[in-house]
């Protein structure tokens, strides 16, 4: 494992610390979660950027389309697939698929898969 980053399980969900060099260059520690209901929690899926639950939910609303859409595309690329939904629609995902697809790396065969499968019950809209 890379150092600084190092691994604690608790009862309820899994905590990943980051060691990352604070604003003087101190070790300061972001405990990642997969508890992604407190606002002030950084999500597991963001392990490589220290963001905060609420700082992504601010990102993905204010930022230009292209680093939106960048941004997504990790959610949709690092996070479980259930736990997408807490950040984006489903609706969304498909009117944007196509800007959405460079981004979504290893996962893209995933996202392809279970849109066409939505998109043929007619659960996507139009």
């Amino acid at each position: 494992m890379p150092s600084g980053i190092f691994r604690r399980v608790s009862t309820s969900h899994v905590r990943v610390a980051r060691s990352l060099a604070g604003p003087e260059g101190e070790s300061v520690d972001y405990p990642l979660t997969t508890d992604l209901s407190d606002e002030r929690s950084y999500p597991y899926f963001l392990w490589d950027h220290p963001m905060t639950v609420g700082e992504l939910r601010h990102q993905l609303r204010t930022l230009s389309e292209p680093e939106r859409q960048r941004l997504l595309g990790k959610v949709m690329r690092e996070a479980r697939d259930t736990d997408v939904w807490r950040f984006t629609t489903p609706q969304l995902v498909w009117a944007e698929f196509d800007r959405l697809r460079p981004h979504l790396g290893r996962r893209l065969g995933f996202w392809e898969h279970l849109l066409r499968i939505w998109r043929d019950a007619g659960l996507l809209g139009a």
